[in-house]
């Protein structure tokens, strides 16, 4: 269902063609075409080879796609999908989401990009995978952008959610963010030191609640981090306080 919106090409192995052939639900497809048209900015925070870059520049073409991934090899196949279908409406940036300016280690595998991802150990246990990539914040992003308002926002970044969040302090506080979709899943974020319960305090205390992600697209009920089992990897909405 993914492909027939966003073509893309590039794949570098079979899993990765897989992943983003199939791994996408059709309620996240239904999410993704309840956007408002007059929506003017989302955000990729976790791009990968563009599958979701690519089809939400294509259902909103009028707004600006800001899209984010740190691998130096998986950011040229997302350009190359990017060309493939004639957007002119996404900006690229090599660049990690966490919570400040600057830099940070990084696995960037050469087979496959479905598990890159930030790292806390010295770059030289890594091997020849290991990278050091640049960061920002969000805060900071839409400040020098002047962005008054993003309306939506995707983040899947293997863990460092927490520090996404945290970087998103004054668009969340003030509510300058209409709709986010996170991906919950506890093991990544206990790589990087964090568990879930870290995820949900950070998103509520700024007044946001998560959600289930209904087959309409919807927001569903409420969660809680309780719920989230250790070896679930979920989306789930982030939304306003009401």
């Amino acid at each position: 269902p993914l492909l027939a919106l966003a073509r893309l090409s590039f794949f570098r192995s079979f899993s990765e063609y897989w992943s983003c052939r199939f791994g996408y639900s059709d309620s996240e497809v239904a999410l993704l075409k309840r956007i408002p048209r007059s929506t003017s900015v989302v955000v990729d925070a976790g791009a990968n080879i563009g599958a979701y870059t690519v089809m939400l520049a294509r259902l909103l073409p009028g707004a600006r796609v800001f899209s984010f991934e740190p691998s130096l090899r998986t950011g040229e196949i997302l350009r190359r999908n990017v060309a493939l279908n004639n957007l002119n409406n996404v900006q690229l940036n090599r660049a990690a989401v966490t919570d400040r300016d600057g830099f940070l280690n990084f696995v960037d595998s050469d087979t496959g990009s479905a598990t890159n991802h930030i790292i806390t150990y010295p770059l030289s246990t890594a091997g020849q995978n290991g990278a050091t990539v640049p960061t920002i914040s969000l805060d900071n992003f839409a400040a020098k952008l002047n962005l008054a308002r993003i309306g939506f926002i995707k983040i899947d970044i293997e863990g460092a959610e927490v520090l996404a969040i945290r970087g998103a302090n004054r668009l969340l506080r003030e509510k300058q963010l209409d709709l986010g979709l996170i991906e919950l899943c506890p093991g990544n974020l206990q790589a990087l030191g964090f568990t879930i319960f870290d995820l949900f305090f950070e998103i509520e205390a700024r007044g946001y609640s998560l959600h289930t992600l209904s087959p309409d697209g919807s927001a569903g009920r409420r969660l809680s981090a309780k719920e989230v089992p250790t070896e679930a990897c979920w989306n789930a909405l982030f939304v306003p306080h009401v």
